[in-house]
């Protein structure tokens, strides 16, 4: 079997060339929007004696290599990533490619389309997210006009991990960390603290109907990132019911979770989530953005590498749909 996956280099035309890495004289790609676990992928279809190309694209790179079995697209982020996007899309439609997340399904899980698409379902809720032009005039009568109000959240377009996300609880007030930016996202505010006065995010991987959990942060603030995990630091308990998580199968959330994944018309991404105290799952971001390798700080690794065990699970359960959906076993 012969594969492409695709990677991009923003769509800004000043963005810096990839540099060539020293070791493999290849390439070497910022891969912010491009899934994490594409160089995993490469080792696993070397395993099983696939042939493949990482093809870059974006406004000046175009691919000449040779047609594929399959195209698995491993472009992720819609927001700087769009013109590589188009250059998937007019492929597969023109050559009839089969593709592991087409490339019309990355784009309408962006969180301002998915949060319009998503949580048509009982016993979940997604907060809605729009973007903000400053140039449209003021803040309250962007929110007026769309039917938010605050307390709202604010974060620059394309961030992930709490990057530049803030809370704003007055309508007239955008904060320093969006000040100078032209235009931002705004999502309604969601509370979704725990009757333990503690917030919960969970994160599972999606596969092709498969559920693969990753995480469940808890902490005494609303904003979850990486840091959050000082109080699980000296609270042992909470990392038991951590644990305790990941070690679990099944569950109607996990069904209400596939049925999202589906509407997307994704083969793969992940989910950030949280689940109320009466089983309401409030779906915080669902996109094909993930990271299997290197997200856990270097000295870490003996307390948490246990958010790593299903690594090698989450490329096989890939690769076997990647298999599936050509028909081709090599």
């Amino acid at each position: 079997m012969y594969v492409h996956l695709m990677v991009a280099i923003p769509d800004n035309p000043d963005a810096e060339k990839p540099k060539k890495d020293p070791h493999t004289k290849r390439a070497k790609v910022d891969l912010s929007g491009n899934v994490q676990a594409a160089s995993q992928l490469e080792g696993g279809m070397r395993k099983r004696g696939w042939r493949y190309d990482v093809v870059v694209l974006g406004p000046v790179q175009r691919p000449k290599v040779d047609v594929p079995d399959l195209v698995v697209n491993c472009i992720c982020d819609p927001t700087f990533h769009q013109v590589s996007l188009e250059l998937v899309a007019e492929l597969v439609t023109r050559f009839k490619f089969p593709v592991l997340n087409p490339p019309w399904a990355v784009i309408g899980a962006s969180r301002v389309l998915g949060s319009r698409r998503l949580s048509h379902q009982l016993g979940v809720t997604m907060p809605r997210t729009t973007e903000y032009d400053t140039a449209s005039g003021t803040l309250a009568e962007h929110l007026k006009r769309h039917g938010q109000t605050v307390p709202v959240l604010g974060r620059p377009l394309g961030a992930h991990g709490g990057k530049g996300l803030v809370r704003i609880d007055k309508a007239k007030d955008i904060p320093d960390e969006l000040a100078d930016l032209k235009t931002f996202l705004i999502t309604d505010f969601a509370d979704y603290v725990s009757a333990d006065g503690l917030y919960r995010k969970y994160r599972v991987v999606y596969v092709n109907d498969r559920i693969f959990r990753r995480h469940v942060v808890i902490s005494d603030s609303w904003k979850i990132a990486g840091e959050s995990r000082l109080v699980m630091d000296v609270r042992p308990e909470l990392v038991e019911e951590e644990k305790a998580f990941i070690a679990a199968k099944g569950g109607d959330f996990e069904d209400r979770l596939i049925h999202q994944f589906r509407a997307l018309g994704l083969d793969f991404g992940v989910c950030d989530f949280n689940i109320g105290d009466d089983g309401t799952v409030t779906i915080f971001e669902i996109n094909p953005c993930f990271q299997l390798t290197a997200s856990i700080p270097e000295g870490k690794q003996e307390k948490w590498g246990y958010l790593e065990d299903n690594n090698d699970e989450i490329v096989e359960a890939i690769l076997d749909t990647m298999a599936e959906r050509t028909g081709k076993a090599v």
